[in-house]
């Protein structure tokens, strides 16, 4: 490839978003695939929330599950199982109730199906209180990682025969628009579903954009330093290797998927609005990391190109996505900067960059839930939707929680009255579209 100067790229130089693929799916080093079950954990049973005298007993019982599992992470749908997924279900039953008789069956599509847990509640808490709209549903996992398919199906196989015959999982990158064309048959694009994702859009790869010294974005690459000839010989052996730094190299703005990402939100505008909203703005910045330095901005790319696949291709869908929107501890500056670590021991273990070697840490990003409703409305426009940037909201997880499920928040307080359900992960929040 060649700059926008008209100058050769250095040699092994990527996009940002690519090089944060490479680095989680790359099919033999990524951090997924490589490290497969062993990032995403699963309890070997619920939480007893009741038998809790507080907080300092749930924060100790998960303490010992870490300790116990040894696994990298615990996903909030998996610590306040099953209450997470009944909120899921009664919230995509509900919808599929509203629409006109004769009812189709209800399809749901889950973006990333970690251990197959939420699958497994969903589909059971739909046999339990909805068993006519079970009888008719169809369940697919589209899932990036063949190991985490494989398990996604027996942990749904787990729980009945007539679960299995329901659901499957999919082996593909949801942002892709031929790993969809496997589900669902050839009418598959005019069908109404439901499609969800919980910590999905942290994982998703990212580019990094700056302001130039004349005000005009630049987009960054992932090169090969220079000063490594064994890595410009071979930067992909060597970035599988860690046997070569990397650095950032900054060029003209011209991707064109970068591109859209900057005109669907101001994301330059940071001091903009009101003087309460950009004194909200500085708070926040100093109390959940640094300010974006030099007009530093990561760009959800990779969101952009999931919600663009997903509107050309499941058009009538209605969208859950469930994720971080802040990150206390990053250290790495700009603008939804993302945290770089890895566990050991069980134990957490950050970085100051994300420029390490395939596979060798979870890069996850937060997510501004204001730009994923441009970005989502952005998509609908592109892909010729009506009522484009309608029906969008977000709110706080335990919001969303208590309003889906009343029964699943009581039954998660401890004795003290302390509610994880409720008061835990107050920094994530829940996206919707379609739902009214």
């Amino acid at each position: 490839g060649r700059g926008g100067w008209g100058m050769p790229r250095p040699p092994g130089a990527r996009l940002v978003r690519e090089f944060v693929r490479a680095s989680l799916y790359d099919s033999a080093a990524g951090y997924f695939t490589r490290r497969g079950g062993a990032v995403v954990g699963a309890l070997p049973r619920p939480l007893r929330f009741g038998a809790f005298g507080g907080e300092a007993d749930y924060r100790g019982a998960l303490r010992a599950a870490y300790d116990a599992l040894g696994t990298s992470w615990l996903t909030p749908s998996e610590i306040f199982r099953p209450h997470y997924a009944n909120a899921l279900a009664g919230t995509f039953a509900a919808g599929h109730a509203a629409r006109r008789p004769p009812l189709p069956p209800l399809v749901i599509y889950e973006v990333g199906g970690g251990t197959g847990g939420v699958a497994r509640d969903v589909l059971l808490r739909l046999r339990e209180r909805h068993p006519d709209v079970f009888r008719s549903v169809r369940y697919r996992a589209v899932e990036v990682s063949p190991e985490l398919a494989e398990r996604q199906a027996a942990t749904v196989a787990a729980g009945g025969a007539d679960l299995s015959a329901r659901f499957a999982a999919l082996v593909g990158d949801a942002t892709l628009p031929e790993t969809w064309a496997g589900a669902g048959g050839a009418d598959a694009r005019g069908e109404e579903c439901h499609v969800f994702g919980l910590e999905v859009l942290d994982n998703l790869p990212h580019d990094l954009v700056r302001r130039g010294p004349g005000g005009a974005w630049e987009e960054a690459l992932v090169a090969p330093r220079a000063s490594s000839p064994a890595a410009a010989a071979a930067p992909a052996a060597a970035a599988v290797a860690g046997g070569a730094g990397w650095e950032e190299v900054w060029q003209p703005l011209q991707d064109p998927l970068v591109e859209r990402c900057l005109r669907s939100f101001p994301w330059g505008e940071a001091a903009g609005g009101s003087f309460v909203d950009r004194a909200l703005r500085l708070f926040l910045e100093g109390a959940l990391g640094p300010a974006p330095a030099g007009g530093r901005v990561f760009l959800p790319t990779g969101c952009l190109q999931l919600l663009e696949t997903l509107c050309a291709v499941r058009p009538r869908h209605r969208l859950l996505l469930a994720d971080f929107d802040a990150l206390p501890d990053t250290v790495i500056p700009g603008r939804n900067a993302p945290l770089v670590s890895d566990t050991a021991g069980g134990r957490a273990r950050d970085f100051g960059s994300f420029l390490l070697p395939y596979g060798s840490a979870d890069i996850f990003f937060p997510t501004d839930f204001e730009a994923l409703k441009a970005l989502h409305a952005a998509a609908a426009r592109r892909a010729g939707l009506a009522r484009a940037g309608e029906g969008l909201a977000a709110e706080p997880q335990g919001a969303f929680l208590r309003r889906a499920c009343p029964e699943a928040a009581r039954a998660a307080a401890t004795r003290s009255g302390f509610n994880p359900l409720l008061e835990d992960f107050c920094n994530a929040s829940v996206f919707t579209a379609g739902y009214g």
